[in-house]
């Protein structure tokens, strides 16, 4: 791993107060820092305010409309945040499954 990497980590362990990860995951888990930092928009969402239209969110997709268009801050929340794309997915699911 890169001395940038190293102090990077370094910056996170004391910001966090965290052990530092094996060696072999430190790099991955930089790498992953580095791209969600490069996602970041000026106006973000939060998983509260997203879990509060994610079933509008999820309708609109089920119906195959763009929801980048409509709902462009959700989407572009469930690109970053796993947890949240998830319970979409979820939710996609048991919609596809029980059609209104």
């Amino acid at each position: 791993m890169s001395t940038n990497n190293n102090r990077v980590w370094g910056f996170f362990q004391k910001l966090f107060g965290q052990n530092p990860p094996p060696e072999n995951k430190k790099e991955k888990i930089v790498k992953g820092l580095v791209k969600a930092l490069d996602l970041t928009e000026e106006r973000e969402l939060a998983c509260e305010e997203v879990f509060e239209v994610i079933d509008q969110y999820a309708e609109l997709v089920s119906r195959g409309e763009q929801p980048d268009k409509v709902m462009p801050l959700v989407q572009h929340h469930m690109v970053i945040c796993g947890h949240c794309r998830e319970e979409f997915e979820m939710l996609l699911e048991v919609i596809q499954v029980n059609p209104a």
